[in-house]
């Protein structure tokens, strides 16, 4: 998932400077001590540790907040640290499945 994110959002690690602010506007929700470890990782280009922070830290956490709200059932979970679907194969599963 890290990859991906790496390639999929290729304009964060384009920019490190824009990078660093939007980083910045998390530390309400982190705390500083997270949004410096995050800062160090991009002020040393080290876009897969700070890919997978952010997946762990902030977004998985986010989605799983966000399906408790919105009252979700998960259906599948797809468990392969190598696994990539490009979003057209993720597009026509979703599709085939409803």
């Amino acid at each position: 998932r890290a990859q991906y994110s790496i390639e999929r959002y290729n304009h964060l690690t384009e920019a490190p400077e824009n990078t660093e602010s939007l980083i910045k506007q998390l530390r309400f929700r982190h705390g500083k001590r997270q949004i410096d470890e995050w800062v160090q990782f991009i002020a040393k280009k080290q876009w897969t540790e700070l890919a997978e922070s952010l997946l762990e830290h902030h977004y998985d956490p986010a989605y799983k907040h966000s399906q408790k709200r919105f009252h979700v059932k998960q259906l599948l979970e797809l468990k392969s640290p190598g696994l990539l679907i490009d979003g057209s194969a993720l597009d026509l599963f979703i599709t085939k499945q409803t």
